[in-house]
């Protein structure tokens, strides 16, 4: 669980991934978060470190937020085919705003950081089974189908396709291919029925 943050540090850590997904790594700097908060370095410097700390910070509160907003979609939609669908809905809008070489930035210069990616996505795993073992319940899965080794599959395509050097590479839309992933995997796994529910959302 992400410690409780102050009200500076709500907004040092979200201007500062403002900034990072529209100037990048290279061009982040302490100076220009603190002229844009109104504030000193020195300030800052008070929450964390160094930039790398700073920027570690800035991550790990961006996947809390997301990670909240996860949990909020589960417990407030009770239909296990549209929480998948309203989940990978919530990843597009999300990486909408991002920059897929801002990310590549972020990767190369910062891979402790990067690692911090790599984790919250695996760490959803269980979130992914619990939906999909749901739909299985309710007969919304395709009964040949063993979920365990469905949602190995989809946690490991998840993390290692959508690389941003992939995205880069093939000159992809990093939301429109995520909402296509989502579709492609719904309609392979889930019956008629379920797929009612993947339409009507």
């Amino acid at each position: 669980m992400y410690p409780t943050l102050t009200e500076f540090e709500e907004r040092l850590y979200h201007q500062g991934w403002q900034m990072l997904i529209h100037d990048g790594v290279r061009a982040f700097t302490v100076e220009n978060l603190s002229r844009r908060l109104g504030v000193s370095k020195k300030t800052i410097y008070k929450t964390v470190t160094s930039k790398e700390d700073l920027i570690e910070k800035i991550v790990n509160y961006t996947l809390s937020n997301i990670k909240n907003r996860i949990l909020t979609t589960i417990a407030e939609e009770p239909n296990p085919v549209k929480q998948f669908i309203a989940i990978g809905e919530l990843l597009s809008n999300f990486l909408s705003h991002v920059q897929d070489n801002r990310i590549l930035e972020l990767k190369i210069k910062y891979p402790k950081v990067w690692q911090l990616i790599e984790d919250f996505r695996f760490e959803r795993r269980e979130q992914f089974f619990n939906i999909l073992f749901l739909a299985e319940k309710q007969g919304l899965i395709k009964p040949d189908f063993d979920i365990d080794i469905v949602v190995t599959l989809f946690m490991q395509l998840l993390n290692s396709v959508f690389q941003p050097e992939f995205f880069v590479q093939n000159n992809l839309i990093i939301p429109n291919t995520i909402r296509l992933f989502f579709k492609i995997i719904s309609e392979g796994i889930f019956t008629a029925e379920g797929i009612k529910h993947v339409e009507s959302v």
